[in-house]
């Protein structure tokens, strides 16, 4: 199909002003003055034109007996975020017979740009928001990883916020509504977390967000820019989704808007997350220990899991699971691993003797290699990471030793892994977890002997301890791993609720942890692994489910 087929029809709609839908309707009066009103709906009226869109923002048609225009935020290459009241007829979780969704990512949407379908629909249950999946990516967005960016806004009250928007350029006026179908932005500055009529759903304080556009300036949301983003952007250019526009508050008129307002990102990233994740897949096993995951390749998984008296492998072939199968390989700790290179992963463990073992793990048919000693004492379950320096690719593999130092080696592809050598100036009450966030980089994270988190960071080939990270007390040390350059992604195991919370860092560390609901009943921290930007892959032991997947970003 092309928009070429309805765009015609929407023309001749437009003129005969009947069944088209422009994701607008009068509203309810709102707080503050009698002579307030506010509508559900909207567009950038003489924004700024927008020279490129990095940010993954997608122009919306519906069609569900009349045209719906909106605006997206591609959180990866195949979900969109939106306003829910754009879906018009949907039933949930499936297009209506008869409906669809076309999403499209050019500067201009015309007749001849790329577009993609959508093929569900998922409806926040309180907030006026809406996660679409499509049935393909659009082209060139492999990278967009908006969904890791969700934020909540409370800490950002006064600071300015960039909206984007498809919408129209001019007010909704009596002789109807054009759609513009050029992305625009315009800049405000967030004034409060309420809206004076939608509170917040019980959710907790700072669900909604008002920015203050000012009578008169001209650089409004309305008509078609629904469930457009809002950005706020840091001194160190790291970026945050903190707010889908949804709603504008007028004063006396259509034409002199004074507010925008939607629902802020702390109300609905978890839902975000949670929907976009789905159930767990159960994988089999039971294990007091934590699992290790590698992706060899984009296409792959290996999962490893110390069962009964031997460490077990799954592998995920790009279709399917291929099934536990046991590696004859006896152990005393949990088990880590590492991708090597696009065929094979980097496996480590600690045996009976106290000494970690390593070997090579073929993803093609699940083979092991021999299993070679690291010739040295060291306690709990190592952690692996695998980092481009220079020509070379290494695999930093970590452990705690018996005088509670934190100590590392690398492999270079041959022969023996190094030495161990101790990294100085720090202590650490926990085993190791590590990632790597750009060439040369290892981040590696431990608790501090009170439980914080803490972490050691190689550099420019020397190391520095940041301690503590987080303070507090945590009862398991965090599972770490990067999905996407100069980031980290970071998750804790809560023991007394046996549920994960995550954070992300930019260069900085977003300031709230978000809790992943599905992942409930953990019985030891996960492993976790990127194998494409902004998507994350999730190994855990569930209660009463044992070995479980779950995905993030897909």
């Amino acid at each position: 199909m092309t928009k070429s087929g309805f765009a015609a029809s929407l023309v001749k709609t437009i003129v005969a002003g009947s069944v088209f839908v422009a994701c607008a309707g009068p509203g309810e009066p709102a707080g503050g003055g009698t002579n307030e009103t506010e509508a559900t709906g909207q567009a950038i009226v003489n924004g700024t034109v927008a020279t490129s869109n990095p940010y993954g923002i997608v122009d919306l048609w519906m069609y569900a007996g009349a045209y719906s225009q909106c605006t997206g935020t591609l959180l990866n290459s195949r979900w969109v975020l939106t306003a829910n009241h754009c879906r018009l007829a949907a039933d949930g979780q499936s297009l209506l017979p008869g409906s669809y969704f076309t999403a499209s990512n050019t500067l201009t949407v015309n007749d001849s740009s790329p577009y993609v379908y959508g093929d569900a629909i998922f409806s926040h249950p309180n907030l006026d928001v809406a996660l679409i999946h499509l049935a393909s990516a659009l082209p060139g967005t492999d990278s967009v990883t908006n969904v890791l960016g969700l934020q909540q806004a409370q800490e950002w009250k006064t600071k300015t916020v960039t909206c984007y928007g498809y919408g129209g350029d001019t007010h909704f006026a009596s002789s109807g509504w054009a759609p513009n179908d050029i992305l625009r932005f315009a800049s405000s500055q967030k004034i409060t977390d309420d809206d004076g009529t939608r509170k917040d759903f019980g959710l907790g304080s700072g669900i909604w967000m008002v920015l203050d556009i000012g009578p008169g300036n001209h650089q409004a949301e309305w008509e078609g820019d629904s469930g457009g983003p809002c950005f706020y952007t840091d001194a160190n250019n790291n970026r945050y989704l903190v707010m889908v526009f949804t709603n504008f508050i007028w004063y006396g008129a259509y034409w002199n808007p004074i507010n925008s307002a939607g629902p802020s990102a702390i109300g609905f990233r978890d839902w975000v997350w949670q929907t976009m994740m789905g159930a767990p897949v159960p994988l089999g096993g039971q294990s007091a220990y934590g699992p290790g995951i590698a992706a060899p390749n984009q296409n792959n998984l290996q999962v490893f899991y110390t069962g009964g008296t031997y460490i077990y492998e799954d592998r995920w072939n790009g279709s399917n699971w291929t099934g536990l199968a046991s590696t004859n390989s006896p152990f005393a700790s949990g088990v880590a691993a590492a991708r090597r290179d696009n065929s094979n992963s980097f496996v480590v463990t600690r045996r009976s003797d106290n000494n970690f073992y390593w070997a090579i793990a073929k993803m093609s048919d699940g083979t092991v290699g021999t299993w070679k000693s690291m010739n040295k004492v060291l306690t709990g379950t190592p952690a692996a990471v695998s980092t481009q320096d220079g020509s070379n690719y290494y695999t930093y593999v970590f452990g705690r030793g018996t005088d509670n130092k934190l100590y590392w080696s690398r492999y270079n592809g041959s022969g023996s892994p190094s030495a161990w050598t101790a990294v100085s100036g720090g202590t650490i009450a926990s085993d190791p977890t590590a990632a790597s966030p750009a060439a040369g980089s290892v981040y590696v994270f431990t608790l501090t002997s009170n439980g914080a988190i803490q972490y050691a960071r190689l550099s420019g080939g020397s190391w520095q301890w940041q301690s503590p990270a987080f303070p507090g007390y945590f009862s398991y040390v965090p599972a770490v791993t990067s999905s996407g350059p100069n980031q980290l992604d970071l998750f804790v195991h809560n023991a007394p609720d046996h549920l994960i919370y995550y954070r992300k860092w930019y260069g900085e560390w977003a300031p709230a942890w978000t809790y992943l609901g599905l992942m409930t009943d953990m019985t030891a921290i996960p492993g976790v692994t990127s194998r494409a930007p902004g998507r994350i892959d999730l190994a855990f032991m569930a209660s009463g489910q044992g070995l479980s997947y779950a995905k993030i970003g897909y």
